[in-house]
């Protein structure tokens, strides 16, 4: 392919004749190349790098019937009450956005449907999932469905196994070509090889699957008492998960309060439980840090545990002189302010029944941490930076 070529205007195209699809975005002078199924590939070029790259891209694979999806967001837009489907040109025709996904939806369609429901749900590396069923058939796709977070694993097996080997998926493939066994496959990734850890991988569902989290859990499975309190459970999700790798939330809960919040489809994704866990905790340690805490039996119970926690600890925070904290490290907005003492501090914790308030020490003396509040018309929240080296970063 040829030198990066200064590129004067946006836009997405798809080539049948080539199954490939090109992106062009102007503003970041960046090309995109991607070859459809079954060959996947990808390449890319930019202004800072303008030689062409394999890379692998971040996308997300619809389930269903793009072009129909497209087809019902135009009838409840332009045309309010219609019914009849638009063809790809009609559609493109409509304006550059519907152009776009027109050809997104050209490129998507070459993959097979029950591969694209079965990668669907997995919150993130959809090219890594698609590359392994690409190159490895139908055994990867029974992986997939048997042991959604082995299979996510495998796909992106250089993370895990030690060494790297250099090409990843004809290693995958040879350990799916051989029929190896999935106890096989864990030992080959650094995973307990045990019956009990195939289980455990096997009922986390798709959408808490992550790199980060798997590497934690891998090592926690290591722990009798987080591979006992998993291997209970028949649905494994990001709330539960947070809190099996945590060794000082894991001895609060019990084990009706970890199938609740297995059970519920709102902590697939975020672990909201878990953090309502740990912050009960940091402010009863810093309350009573002579007393034990009480095992939590089931969410409604911690909520109420979380709201008492909040207004003692408000109750007290009250009582201390303002400690005026640093200057913010990032300069605030109309929308975002930063918090800039203690009792601004306590007032947000108040005014959110959170227990921001317990951060005080953290932004005041070690200067690791800094609080900033949202306003209206943004999500009224409080926003947490932590630093990472030199940089600040949105931790919670």
């Amino acid at each position: 392919m040829s030198s990066n070529p200064l590129i004067k205007r946006s836009g997405t195209i798809f080539k049948p004749e080539t199954g490939k699809l090109y992106e062009f975005v102007a503003s970041k002078g960046r090309i995109w190349v991607l070859r459809g199924w079954p060959h996947l590939m990808a390449w890319r070029k930019t202004r800072e790098q303008p030689w062409w790259q394999h890379f692998r891209p971040e996308i997300r694979v619809p389930a269903g019937n793009v072009m129909r999806r497209i087809n019902h967001q135009l009838a409840r837009t332009a045309r309010p009450g219609g019914q009849h489907l638009l063809s790809s040109a009609a559609i493109a025709d409509s304006g550059p956005r519907s152009r776009v996904k027109v050809a997104w939806s050209d490129w998507y369609a070459m993959i097979p449907m029950d591969v694209r429901k079965a990668i669907a749900p997995f919150s993130e590396r959809h090219w890594h999932l698609l590359s392994l069923t690409s190159r490895c058939g139908v055994a990867a796709l029974d992986l997939v469905a048997s042991n959604p977070s082995l299979a996510f694993a495998l796909a992106s097996n250089w993370v895990f196994h030690r060494p790297a080997v250099q090409r990843p998926l004809r290693a995958a493939r040879s350990l799916l070509a051989r029929g190896r066994k999935q106890r096989e496959i864990l030992a080959w990734l650094g995973f307990p090889a045990t019956e009990s850890t195939r289980k455990i991988l096997a009922r986390v569902v798709p959408a808490s699957v992550s790199v980060k989290v798997l590497m934690f859990l891998r090592q926690q499975l290591e722990s009798t008492d987080t591979a006992k309190a998993l291997g209970h459970l028949q649905r494994i999700n990001a709330g539960v998960l947070r809190i099996a790798i945590d060794s000082t939330l894991l001895p609060a809960a019990m084990p009706q309060f970890l199938a609740e919040v297995a059970d519920m489809r709102d902590e697939d994704k975020r672990a909201k439980a878990a953090y309502l866990l740990r912050d009960s905790l940091t402010m009863f340690n810093l309350l009573y840090p002579r007393r034990r805490f009480s095992l939590v039996r089931s969410v409604e119970k911690l909520r109420t545990i979380h709201n008492s926690l909040v207004d003692d600890f408000t109750r007290i925070s009250h009582t201390g002189l303002n400690t005026p904290f640093p200057p913010p490290p990032i300069a605030g907005t109309p929308l975002i302010e930063p918090i800039t003492g203690s009792h601004d501090l306590v007032e947000e914790g108040r005014t959110q029944h959170n227990c921001v308030a317990s951060f005080a020490r953290d932004v005041a003396v070690r200067n690791r941490t800094y609080i900033y509040r949202t306003l209206p018309p943004l999500e009224r929240c409080t926003l947490a930076l932590r630093r990472n080296g030199g940089r600040w970063t949105v931790s919670q």
